[in-house]
């Protein structure tokens, strides 16, 4: 079985490693925004940022996609996240 390797690429390009790979959450290219859950400390700056309710909180108080259809790929929320943790892009298998 051949293997790639999964790249972010947005803001911050870089390779994923299967630990985090796991904690992605919506990497679907239609919609281009999605949380990276394992980096997330909870802070909810990009939630309160976001122009389009595009974010919220789960029960544990990490950011979740709610309305990926409405994102404007404003980059807003991923330049207010201290952590990394939001990512407006795309992901690509090399």
């Amino acid at each position: 079985m051949e293997q790639h390797d999964t790249i972010i690429t947005g803001t911050y390009p870089q390779k994923v490693t299967e630990e985090l790979e796991e904690s992605l959450q919506n990497p679907n290219p239609e919609h281009p925004v999605f949380t990276v859950r394992a980096w997330c400390k909870g802070c909810g700056l990009c939630v309160e940022i976001c122009p389009r309710q595009v974010l919220s909180t789960d029960g544990r108080g990490k950011v979740e996609v709610v309305a990926p259809e409405r994102c404007t790929s404003c980059g807003m929320c991923e330049m207010v996240c201290p952590d990394f943790a939001l990512v407006v892009g795309t992901i690509e298998r090399e």
